[in-house]
């Protein structure tokens, strides 16, 4: 999906969503490390005078999900909805991609500006 309002990145293992991840240990390093704040049982925010970001961790089957409800004992997507207007895609990238390096995952774009879609940000592909 692509917005001129909005960046758009998933971080998960593969695009099925093959592996999961502790919750608990996941929350635990997002608000430890990230320093990321909780926002209700599946969500967290970034919000500074820099970025502003909205992220779900859930487990999914086909890639939908829901903020609402339960948060699973083991997660296997972790949705992230970040503010063009008050954030640089660099930093995006940055900060998130220290997700998936800790869980060995991947951080891909869904779509970036030029309309290519489902963009590997991390690891980088040389």
């Amino acid at each position: 999906m692509w917005s001129h309002l909005y960046y758009y990145f998933e971080i998960k293992a593969d695009a099925e969503y093959s592996k999961c991840v502790n919750t608990l240990e996941l929350v635990a390093f997002m608000e430890s490390e990230l320093l990321l704040e909780r926002k209700g049982e599946k969500g967290f925010g970034v919000s500074d005078t820099n970025m502003w970001a909205e992220i779900v961790i859930d487990k999914t089957i086909d890639g939908s999900f829901s903020g609402e409800g339960p948060c699973p004992e083991s997660i296997n997507l972790i949705s992230v909805v970040g503010s063009k207007s008050r954030g640089k895609r660099t930093d995006y990238i940055k900060l998130f991609s220290r997700v998936a390096e800790k869980l060995d995952w991947v951080l891909v774009e869904e779509e970036d500006d030029d309309g290519n879609e489902d963009v590997i940000l991390w690891p980088l592909v040389i």
